[in-house]
């Protein structure tokens, strides 16, 4: 689903796969040419973005399902080498978008849910936007100049069809009437982590199996 050139001039993907009757998260970590360095499974749904860290480590957000059908937001924080620093969940629908700040991370959840955390993933402000008689469905964020936030994704009113959504806040993530404060609390996140042992042959990766696998 995405794919960033690292500072090696390798490349991180991130997808989905299917193992042990459940949708996993698929990270790989490849060399210049395209050969597996390393890979993981993950456990999370919905993998739609990552972040490489200055530290040259990664973020990851996306959803859990749980055992209730609700859904959670995830949010990884992992090493140079795939291996996980720690992991948070929070209340919340789907984790869209992850953006690292100067001493911490802003996340963008899938219902317009803006969570500023600091470098450890704990929450330190969080806002919800939308209005009555609207849903918001945000989709991506960007930091501008004035140390604020910039969120794009759709608006459906229920009088008419979805309508483009652009919204502009502070560096505190205020973003005017359209917006409330609201309480959100990380989660220690116990992930079930296993590798993703790849073979690879001349039409691509045909088998997964797991056991972590780093060349």
């Amino acid at each position: 689903k995405v794919v960033k050139q690292t500072s090696d001039s390798g490349f991180i993907i991130l997808g989905e796969t299917y193992v042990n009757n459940a949708n996993k998260l698929l990270l790989i970590k490849t060399f210049q040419d395209g050969n597996v360095n390393w890979s993981e499974v993950l456990t999370c749904r919905f993998g739609n973005s990552i972040e490489i860290t200055r530290d040259g480590g990664y973020l990851i957000t996306g959803g859990l399902v749980n055992d209730s059908s609700s859904r959670n937001i995830v949010l990884y924080k992992l090493d140079q080498n795939g291996y996980i620093v720690w992991a948070k969940s929070y209340e919340g629908h789907l984790g869209q978008a992850i953006r690292e700040t100067a001493d911490g991370y802003i996340l963008l959840g899938d219902s317009s849910d803006l969570i500023r955390t600091d470098s450890s993933g704990n929450v330190e402000w969080a806002w919800k936007f939308g209005g009555p008689g609207s849903q918001n469905l945000s989709r991506n964020l960007c930091r501008t100049n004035d140390q604020g936030f910039m969120i794009t994704g759709l608006e459906y009113m229920i009088t008419h069809d979805y309508d483009l959504l652009l919204l502009k806040t502070d560096s505190m993530g205020n973003g005017g009437c359209s917006g409330v404060s609201i309480t959100r609390t990380a989660q220690d996140f116990q992930p079930g982590v296993a590798g993703a042992n790849l073979t690879q042959s001349n039409g691509g990766i045909i088998t997964i199996q797991i056991g972590r696998a780093h060349v």
